[in-house]
């Protein structure tokens, strides 16, 4: 990802706790830290790593990053919000 300019501001970890769970503590902080306006991108190995819970995978993607103008970025799967694509 050499020159897209993205800071990283910190790191969100899936330690120990399956992805099936969005109660996850670093879930929960990554979401209080997009909230308090302090995430503007969300980059993920691939969608799995973002959640397998497909319904709710799709509330994040679909709607709750576009509302709160976040960036999400699946490297695997080649999602990139900011080149128009979208989760389908």
């Amino acid at each position: 990802m050499v020159g897209t300019n993205i800071l990283v501001f910190s790191l969100f970890f899936l330690i120990r706790y399956h992805t099936l769970l969005f109660e996850r503590p670093s879930f929960k902080r990554m979401i209080a830290d997009i909230k308090a306006k302090k995430v503007g991108t969300v980059i993920c190995k691939d969608l799995s790593r973002l959640g397998r819970n497909n319904a709710m995978v799709a509330y994040y993607t679909e709607i709750f990053f576009i509302d709160h103008n976040v960036r999400f970025i699946a490297i695997n799967d080649g999602i990139d919000f900011a080149k128009g694509d979208a989760v389908t």
